[in-house]
């Protein structure tokens, strides 16, 4: 891990991007990467992203790109526990775009990527009655139907459901459950299920604005205001 003890804002580690593909074993195209894009959302089950490259190896007709590649890398700050981990569980490449010739022996294109358990949603369908807290419904469809081996949180619910699955995805299911909820700690029935970099998150809005299921980070840095510290010499200080 490199020192990250003189990092500043904006700063990052990305030690390498790999592309996993079915003829060739594996590419290195960091050198080649033009941008990078991670997206989560409250709103989104899963993390979604997108790769722009500039080839100039025509990787994409050696690798004979259709949109079934991986995708693996690690993307951190100076905290080391907050980091964005695609190697361990790598993101499955769905579609090609924006392919533009920029010379004759170069070509910038746009890789999009989301995680394998949203492709795996995809080609899954919850299929039995399942009775009980919502909460542990939802940890059975993960574990059990999904299959993820990705970390989650589920808060408690008071509402006993009996709910069928009806060939529903698995995000389409647990977000009906989430529909369904009711918290025992904030008696909120605002639940949602989102991915983020974490993992898995089944709250209510109340859990998540008054008590995060995550530990508190420690703070690092102190500020200081043109009042506490009149005396600034803005270039040593920018």
């Amino acid at each position: 891990m490199p020192d990250t003890n003189n990092f500043v804002a904006g700063d990052y580690i990305l030690e390498d991007v790999v592309i996993v593909g079915q003829n060739l074993p594996q590419i290195a195209v960091k050198n080649l990467m033009l941008e990078l894009n991670i997206y989560e959302s409250i709103n989104s089950p899963h993390l979604t992203g997108d790769l722009t490259i500039r080839d100039t190896m025509n990787h994409r007709s050696n690798m004979s790109m259709t949109g079934q590649e991986e995708i693996e890398f690690v993307l951190s700050t100076n905290d080391e526990s907050e980091e964005i981990d695609f190697k361990t569980l790598r993101g499955r490449i769905y579609r090609i775009s924006n392919i533009v010739s920029t010379t004759a022996t170069e070509q910038v294109y746009t890789l999009h990527f989301v995680t394998k358990d949203a492709m795996r949603n995809t080609q899954t369908r919850v299929k039995s009655a399942y009775k009980g807290a919502s909460n542990q419904i939802v940890s059975n469809i993960l574990t059990n139907v999904l299959k993820s081996e990705k970390p989650f949180f589920a808060e408690t619910s008071s509402h006993f459901m009996h709910v069928v699955g009806n060939l529903r995805y698995p995000f389409e299911f647990i977000r009906m459950c989430a529909r369904r909820s009711v918290s025992t700690d904030h008696a909120d029935k605002s639940y949602l299920f989102f991915e983020n970099h974490r993992g898995y998150n089944f709250a209510s809005r109340s859990k998540l604005i008054f008590d995060a299921p995550f530990a508190k980070r420690p703070v690092h840095e102190s500020f200081y205001t043109s009042y506490q510290k009149p005396k600034v010499d803005t270039p040593e200080e920018m």
